[in-house]
């Protein structure tokens, strides 16, 4: 009996040693994030870093704002529970995406000078096209970060005996200061130092995982074969083809991963940091996938999937060692939802008030863009509370009206004399109506089908006009 309340006691001191560096972890994330604010000057220093990132800082900013709660503890959480097929999305999904916006977009964005995405609405279309653009994606972002703020609560749970309710509170908060402060250049201070420790914790993790079963082949081995599967049971070619474009098609479009490409020194470093950044997402990726896959031969109970991996590094790692990579894993998650409140900040203030905020001083201009920021993560803490679980928000986010969005986005880079507001218009409105129209009359593939709709809907003022309207203006 003494043995056991002795065991209790260890247990007890052991947690109260952990959270009690956690928290300091996080104090010193908060200093570091009031040191750089100090050093911000303007929105621009704000929303894009100045436009200073280098090759190797933006490859590696890149992979960290992707590399967050949907791979780490999503996407984790889902291929424990299906095997790959629940991890199509996440790592393999998203990296394909990186590659796309190296080839299709990075450098012909960079080349613009832009802020947002919106502007781009703005410059080769209109102001009205613009506001309707950021709209759209608003929704979609919000949503992302209400995923981030979902999966530090997770976190949260896993390390104290706080409930699932109050972690998310706490979530909320500390995101919001986190974000207020330093901007996108606190951001990326912050990447470079914690994608690192991150890296060399995933790899750990793998190692005591494989020693914990054995060795590499006895835990490949006893993989079931079933798990090995990209495909779920019954799945069509349409739905497979479907889950494979929401992550790769409609997440080129996000303006977490444009911001970082805009940030750039010059469009050609924009373009390899998104190739780099590609490659580094893939390896890296693999590691907790690989960890999910061999995750029913460790015995130890996960109270939900989305608390796999922190569970997992909770029962392997000794107590230093955990957290050091649960500070890494918390950083990880603040990366990405940085970016997307920031995100949200910049629809709002650059393409939603327009000349309102262009007119304002620069001290101005930064009270507002961090008090959007402040409002945002309220809105994403009470998507984040009310969710189910977060991969099924990040899915819903890469979806969610980008249809037109991407065609439109596509055409004005590429076709910019393509590029028409009643078309535009057109294709804004249908897609973003198609998916949802779609998923409700069960289609098999309603994202590619709304993607269709979105290219007939371009194509239909054209075709109107030659057959019936030649002299009718499009412009």
């Amino acid at each position: 009996m003494e043995d056991l309340s002795d065991s209790l006691a260890f247990v007890e001191s052991s947690l109260s040693w952990i959270v009690f560096f956690l928290l300091l972890y996080l104090l010193v994330q908060l200093l570091i994030g009031y040191v750089i604010s100090l050093k911000i000057e303007s929105d621009q220093d704000y929303y894009l870093a100045g436009r200073h990132l280098g090759l190797k800082v933006a490859a590696l900013s890149i992979f960290a704002t992707w590399f967050g709660a949907e791979t780490c503890m999503g996407s984790a959480g889902s291929i424990f529970e299906n095997g790959l097929s629940g991890g199509r999305a996440d790592p393999f999904g998203y990296a394909i995406c990186l590659g796309l916006m190296a080839f299709l977009l990075a450098s012909q964005l960079r080349k613009l000078n832009l802020v947002t995405l919106g502007d781009l609405f703005r410059l080769r279309l209109s102001k009205g096209l613009e506001k309707m653009v950021v709209l759209i994606l608003i929704p979609s972002t919000i949503i992302w970060s209400a995923a981030q703020v979902r999966a530090l609560g997770q976190i949260v749970t896993v390390i104290t005996p706080l409930t699932f309710e109050t972690a998310c509170v706490f979530a909320a908060i500390f995101v919001i200061l986190y974000t207020s402060m330093g901007g996108l250049l606190g951001d990326v201070v912050h990447d470079v130092i914690q994608g690192a420790i991150l890296i060399v914790g995933l790899m750990m993790l793998l190692i005591f995982s494989i020693n914990y079963i054995g060795d590499f082949q006895t835990a490949l081995a006893q993989i079931p074969a079933e798990r090995w599967s990209f495909v779920r049971p019954g799945e069509t070619w349409l739905q497979k083809m479907d889950a494979w474009a929401v992550p790769i098609l409609g997440s080129l479009v996000a303006q977490e991963l444009i911001s970082r490409v805009l940030a750039c020194k010059t469009p050609e470093i924009s373009r390899k940091a998104s190739i780099w950044a590609a490659f580094l997402y893939m390896g890296i990726g693999l590691i907790p996938a690989f960890i999910a896959l061999i995750g029913n031969q460790l015995p130890f109970e996960v109270a939900h999937k989305d608390q796999f991996l922190p569970t997992l590094a909770q029962n392997l790692f000794p107590p230093a060692l955990f957290v050091v990579f649960m500070g890494a894993l918390i950083a990880a998650i603040l990366s990405t939802v940085d970016s997307t409140l920031l995100t949200i900040s910049a629809f709002t203030t650059h393409n939603l008030m327009g000349d309102r905020y262009y007119n304002l001083s620069e001290k101005k201009k930064l009270f507002v863009s961090r008090s959007v920021v402040v409002a945002t993560g309220l809105v994403a803490y009470f998507l984040a509370h009310e969710s189910t679980g977060i991969y099924d928000l990040v899915i819903l986010a890469s979806s969610f009206g980008t249809s037109g969005v991407l065609v439109v986005t596509l055409i004005s880079v590429w076709k910019p004399e393509w590029a028409q507001r009643v078309p535009a218009w057109v294709c804004l409105l249908c897609g973003m109506v198609a998916y949802p129209l779609a998923n409700r009359m069960e289609v098999q593939g309603p994202f590619l089908t709304s993607i269709f709709v979105a290219v007939v809907a371009y194509a239909a003022p054209f075709v109107v006009k030659k057959l019936f309207f030649p002299k009718l203006q499009l412009s």
